[in-house]
C-alpha cells in the first residue's frame, strides 16, 4: 500500500481544483485504487473518501504538507482528525529568510493559476529572530508578482538538514523570495532537486 499525493499520473479521476492544489491523493493496493480529496476551509479541511481503510496514512501525508491544518471531518460532519491549533503571525513577505535558491518557472506558473486572494499560511522556523521559510516559496513569490506582501505565518519544527539550506543561502546571498532565481524545469532538476549538500 501506497499513499500518492497526485500530480499529473492520475490526474484525470480528479477535478482541475484539486489537481491544482494538490488536494488530491491515492492509495493503491494490488487490486484497487482508491481516491481521497481535501477541501481546505481556513484551518479545518474536509475528506472525501471511498475506503475508510486508508484514512489515518491519507490525513498523516496530508498533514506533511499541510501542517497548519487543525480539524479533519468527513462529508457528513464527522470529526476524523483533531491536532493542536497553530498560533499565526502575519508578516511580510520580504521579511521572511528563504532555504533554497531556486524556483521553477513551470510551478510557478501552474501556482499563479490557482491563487488568488484566499489566505495562505506559511510553516517557517525561528532562528535567532529570523523566520525561514520550510515551504512555500514558489507560493510566497506568486503572491508578491499580485501585489500581496504579507501572509500569515506559523512556526514548524523541522529535520536537522534544513540548516544546511539556510547556510547555504545565506553564502549564496539569498536573503528574500526576490533573491531566487528562476529556472527553467529542466535546470531546476538538474541545480535544485538532484543538488545534495
Amino acid at each position: 500500500m501506497e499513499v500518492i499525493r497526485v500530480r499529473d499520473k492520475y490526474k484525470d479521476l480528479f477535478d482541475t481544483d484539486t489537481i491544482n492544489k494538490n488536494l488530491g491523493f491515492i492509495v493503491e493496493n494490488e487490486e484497487e485504487i482508491f481516491k481521497y480529496v481535501f477541501r481546505i476551509n481556513e484551518t479545518h479541511a474536509q475528506l472525501e473518501f471511498t475506503n475508510e481503510k486508508y484514512i489515518e496514512d491519507v490525513i498523516s501525508e496530508f498533514k506533511f504538507y499541510n501542517g497548519f491544518v487543525d480539524k479533519i471531518y468527513s462529508k457528513s460532519g464527522k470529526i476524523l482528525a483533531e491536532f493542536p491549533k497553530k498560533e499565526f503571525i502575519k508578516k511580510e513577505i520580504l521579511d521572511l529568510y528563504p532555504s533554497q535558491l531556486y524556483l521553477n518557472k513551470r510551478k510557478i506558473k501552474n501556482i499563479s493559476k490557482r491563487i488568488n486572494n484566499e489566505i495562505v499560511y506559511i510553516p517557517v522556523k525561528k532562528v535567532k529572530g529570523n523566520y525561514y521559510i520550510l515551504d512555500g516559496h514558489s507560493r510566497l513569490f506568486v503572491l508578491l508578482e499580485k501585489g500581496i506582501n504579507k501572509v500569515y505565518i506559523y512556526e514548524e519544527e523541522c529535520e536537522s538538514w534544513i540548516f544546511k539550506y539556510i547556510d547555504l543561502c545565506q553564502e549564496n546571498k539569498v536573503f528574500s523570495i526576490n533573491d531566487l532565481k528562476l529556472l527553467n524545469n529542466k535546470e531546476y532538476e538538474e541545480k535544485w532537486i538532484k543538488f545534495n549538500l
